[in-house]
């Protein structure tokens, strides 16, 4: 449908998304030549178009293109134009819309002595220009764009004689590049390695004027080429993994020559054919239709489709007009990508109606609860089922996705041992092979088969199905290419001149008569014995079934040496790296050679050859390529599951567990690939186990214990915190209690059973420690039921011993002198509390006197002491112990008398200080007079303490004997003895002795 009309014998698109809207269009007249910069408004409904940029060109134009290239320094891109003398001209597209003076950026002359025909911006490296005239030639503007780097694609030139009229970049792999001659050859050109790596050539097309091609921008090795040929004008698509012949080939619809191709960028299955009679022909190469097919009044020259805008292309005429059209849609029952939805679905009773975009076919989904209850629901359900056979069909019938369907197959292959089995899940159908064989051979090769099997319906197809392949697979085909041999790849044709007579009796000479030629010499070796040299004239002439033969009839290491160089000698990579080792039978080097694309092929020739028992091996080598190689965990999943390797198994399957459903999944694949695994694994049973905790984990947290109890079920027997897990669910008190109780077995108690005898321990004293000048701290607790008289002794002896040992704490606890304080933070922390028997009863004393209510009531709570137990007590009544004299330096403090036991019991509960870390280090002073005098202030201090302890404990015994304490229960208890004050240590020298 006609939209728009402007002026032009060619034109291109703008690549800028901003700007889809810009057409350029070279215009050659009597005048000059001119590029005009057309922008055009689909909404309105002129038909003209709106000139709003024009560049003035010294020569005509013969080829353009438009690409963006550094768009800091250039917004829209370069226009790089061709002329008819031979150089190529680089403009500024946005100097020349906004009408600027110096809009050419760079002339690259001195190319050609002819007109350039043809140029191609590179997409993936714009900075590099494909350009074709008397040859192939490559500008590489990165450096200088005013004066590039011009280089040839390699040698040898294959367009040799021939002027070349089209040149297309690979849209996959960026170094391959494709040309087109007007012999009508085409070659393929690997520029990392500079040199051509493939050529064909139709000999059925016969052309002096213009070949196109353009290269598949979805599938990267197949190349679309139309002739110019008034006899044959023919659309062929060739795929270079087949090189005999085009794959496709579209004609009886063009009746001259087709000098235009466009591949749509926006549904690569349409191509655009522009001929000399004036038809533009739209093609669905995929199903071998045409969609289209418009008659125009006048020969096209030229046509390509929008880069931007969906259905739009532009058509050049000879007579220098341009026209705008879009493709008609609906008419031929076929619609474009960009008006097809990917997907489509329709709701109703719990299903869902859907289609894809591939497959014309609906099909109808049953919705189910996608809330975790039922995903427990589900696995309750698999779990329920007895036997891994009927857990793997239970599965089979569910409705997975495409990957877990297909390990669930392999799964069941496993499980079956069955080579039918493995061969149908591979994807080979004996059945069919063997029917296609016995109808070319014409002999029975299948086996009677009693039972009746049902037929499934294949799926419909399309004409052609193309295999697809990635960016990474074509750039190694391409790579494989470029190492075979130049002489090889190239096809001529056979000179029609020559003598047929001489070829036909050479043929007659080769098969038959061995009176002449090599087949002489090997009859004259057999005459005289020798087989060898025989065997070596038989293979060196190409007669290879012959060698073998003779080398069969002569000894078993002659047939394996003449198997051997006939196997390495040829180039069939099949038959090199392939066949050679299944007769030779080394399987692992088919493992190591084999292409990853076609490894379930691999797998069946190892799995019906004699050497079965590596099957696994095989699998297992083919699955760590995959990881190496490819980094594909899908189809390495698969080989690890037919190598009935679990613990590579679960180093995948751990990764994919990112909702509650792939982690279920992922355990109920586990649970199969477990009882089946080969080998024994602690790994497999690491990782499994932590999988079965966190389902189990999220099962208790959804009140699922049915499902959790289920899951733990399944870990190892060394996994502890499953054991505990399952006990507690088989013991505990919940709503899924008697079920799992009676359908599961008691597990057995998750600990380990100890008997612990009960004896005496031995108390050990430690001599109390303090810092330095600071109060004892002591830990918190609850206050604990004890009486007030108990809590005020305690209180009392605590002060009076605090105000005792705070004097000479520093000389004790500070080995680096004693001057050194510490603060609360450095202080030496208490020890902790050793098992002792149980204590005597605590006293009831009478409070303190001149103490108010207030006091009593605060000294009822008692300081908290941590994890002391509450105990029914005897108390007995206390005396006080009369105040011993402070000993004398050096001399040993006599042990406690026993009435003041019990009170150094409740001091022991009270405070426990540890002992010192290191012993005192006496230091020396520089005069003994002022360490005498020092000593006597000591001494002075020391005493006056005593006298306060003495008038204390004098007060406490008269209110211990006005207040006697009576208790009906009779309890004895060793208490712990807290020692006295440790005698004061003198710093210095000891004394003078004393004057008589």
């Amino acid at each position: 449908m006609l939209l728009k009309t402007t002026q032009g014998n060619m034109s291109v698109w703008s690549n800028l998304k901003s700007q889809s809207n810009l057409l350029v269009s070279a215009v050659n007249d009597q005048w000059g030549a001119q590029l005009q910069f057309n922008s055009f408004n689909l909404g309105q409904k002129n038909t003209s178009t709106s000139i709003i940029g024009t560049i003035s060109c010294k020569d005509a134009v013969t080829c353009l293109a438009w690409e963006n290239f550094a768009q800091e320094t250039y917004p829209m891109g370069l226009v790089a134009a061709g002329t008819s003398e031979g150089y190529v001209a680089l403009y500024d597209a946005n100097s020349a819309i906004n009408q600027e003076e110096e809009s050419c950026v760079s002339i690259i002359d001195q190319l050609y002595e002819g007109p350039v025909s043809a140029i191609e911006f590179n997409e993936f490296k714009p900075n590099l220009i494909a350009l074709g005239g008397q040859d192939v030639l490559i500008a590489d503007i990165i450096k200088d764009i005013q004066n590039p780097q011009v280089f040839g694609p390699g040698n040898p030139n294959l367009h040799e004689d021939s002027s070349i009229t089209a040149v297309s970049w690979n849209k996959k792999i960026l170094h391959i590049l494709a040309s087109a001659s007007q012999n009508g050859l085409t070659g393929v050109w690997d520029l990392r390695n500079n040199k051509p790596i493939f050529s064909f050539q139709d000999s059925s097309a016969i052309s002096n004027k213009k070949v196109s091609l353009l290269w598949n921008p979805e599938i990267p090795t197949q190349i679309a080429v139309a002739y110019d040929d008034e006899r044959a004008p023919e659309l062929q698509i060739w795929d270079l993994r087949n090189p005999q012949g085009p794959s496709i080939v579209f004609s009886q619809i063009h009746k001259s020559g087709i000098n235009s191709l466009s591949w749509c960028p926006n549904d690569h299955s349409l191509l655009l054919t522009g001929g000399r009679d004036g038809q533009v022909v739209c093609w669905n190469y995929k199903t071998q239709s045409v969609v289209s097919q418009e008659q125009l009044d006048f020969e096209i020259a030229d046509l390509k489709w929008s880069k931007r805008v969906t259905s739009v292309y532009s058509i050049s005429s000879v007579d220098g007009q341009t026209s705008i059209r879009s493709l008609p849609c609906g008419k031929e029952g076929y619609a474009p990508k960009w008006l097809k939805p990917p997907v489509g679905s329709v709701y109703a009773f719990d299903q869902m109606a859907a289609f894809k975009e591939n497959n014309s076919a609906i099909q109808v989904y049953s919705i189910n609860k996608s809330d975790p209850d039922n995903i427990f629901e589900n696995f309750n359900a698999y779990c329920s089922v007895d036997a891994e056979q009927n857990r793997i069909q239970f599965e089979i019938d569910k409705q997975h996705d495409q990957q877990y369907a297909q390990y669930w197959k392999l799964l069941n292959a496993v499980q079956k041992e069955d080579k039918k089995e493995y061969l149908a899940t591979l994807g080979f159908s004996v059945k069919e092979i063997t029917q296609q064989t016995e109808n070319y051979t014409g002999k029975r090769h299948s086996k009677k088969d009693d039972q009746n099997k049902k037929k499934n319906q294949a799926p419909q197809r399309p004409a052609i199905d193309f295999a697809t392949i990635t960016d990474q697979d074509a750039d190694s085909f391409f790579n494989d290419l470029t190492n075979q041999s130049i002489s090889k790849q190239q096809q001529t044709n056979t000179s029609r001149n020559q003598d047929v007579e001489i070829f036909q009796s050479e043929q007659v000479s080769k098969n038959t008569n061995w009176n002449v030629g090599v087949e002489k010499i090997i009859k004259d070796n057999l005459i005289v014995g020798n087989y060898e040299g025989a065997i070596d004239c038989a293979l060196k002439c190409g007669r290879s079934a012959e060698a073998l033969l003779l080398a069969y009839s002569q000894s078993k290491e002659i047939f394996e040496q003449t198997m051997n160089t006939f196997l390495t000698t040829q180039t069939d990579y099949f038959l090199k790296n392939v066949l050679k080792h299944i007769v030779l039978k080394h399987p692992d080097e088919i493992a190591k050679n084999y292409e990853l694309n076609a490894w379930k092929e691999c797998a069946a020739m190892v799995l019906n050859s004699d050497n079965t028992g590596q099957f696994h091996k095989i699998m297992e080598q083919l699955g760590d390529r995959f990881i190496a190689e490819r980094k594909d965990e899908f189809n390495a999943l698969q080989c690890f599951i037919l190598a009935m390797n679990g613990e590579k198994c679960i180093k995948i399957l751990i990764n994919h567990n990112k909702s509650l459903k792939e982690l279920t999944e992922t355990i109920k694949l586990l649970i199969v690939i477990q009882e089946y695994s080969l080998q024994e694994s602690e790994l497999f049973d690491r990782y499994f186990d932590s999988l079965i905790l966190q389902f189990a984990n999220y099962a208790i947290q959804h009140n699922q214990y049915l499902s959790a109890a289920y899951a733990l079920n399944f870990s190892s027997p060394d996994c502890q915190r499953a054991l505990e897990l399952l006990d507690l669910l088989y013991r505990g008190n919940h709503k899924d209690r008697n079920i799992i109780q009676k359908i599961m077995e008691k597990p057995s108690f998750p600990f380990k059973h100890e008997q612990i005898k009960m004896g005496t321990v031995k108390q050990q004293s430690a001599q109390p420690v303090h810092a330095p000048n600071q109060p004892v701290s002591r830990p918190t607790r609850p206050a604990v039921n004890q009486n007030q008289e108990d809590h005020n002794v305690r209180q009392q002896i605590q002060q009076n011993y605090n105000q005792n040992t705070n004097a000479n704490a520093a000389a004790i606890n500070n080995p680096f002198g004693p001057n050194v304080a510490k603060t609360a933070d450095e202080q030496v922390p208490p020890p902790s509390r050793r098992p002792v028997q149980k204590p005597n009863p605590p006293v009831k004393v009478a409070p303190p006197p001149n103490q108010t209510k207030k006091q009593e009531a605060q000294n009822l709570q008692g300081p908290p002491f941590p994890n002391e137990p509450f105990r029914q007590e005897q108390q007995q009544p206390l005396v006080a112990p009369p105040i011993q004299p402070p000993p004398k330096h050096h001399v040993a403090p006599p042990p406690p008398p026993p009435q003041q036991q019990q009170i150094q019991s409740i001091q022991q509960q009270q405070f426990q200080p540890p002992l010192p870390q290191q012993p005192f280090q006496q230091q020396q002073h520089k005069s003994q007079i002022n360490q005498q005098q020092q000593w006597q202030q000591e001494q002075q201090q020391q005493q006056q303490q005593q006298q306060q302890l003495q008038n204390q404990q004098q007060s406490f015994n008269q209110r211990t004997q006005q207040n006697p304490i009576q208790e009906n229960k009779q309890q004895t208890q060793q208490s712990k003895a807290i020692p006295p004050p440790p005698a004061p240590q003198r710093r210095g020298p000891p004394p003078p002795p004393p004057k008589k």
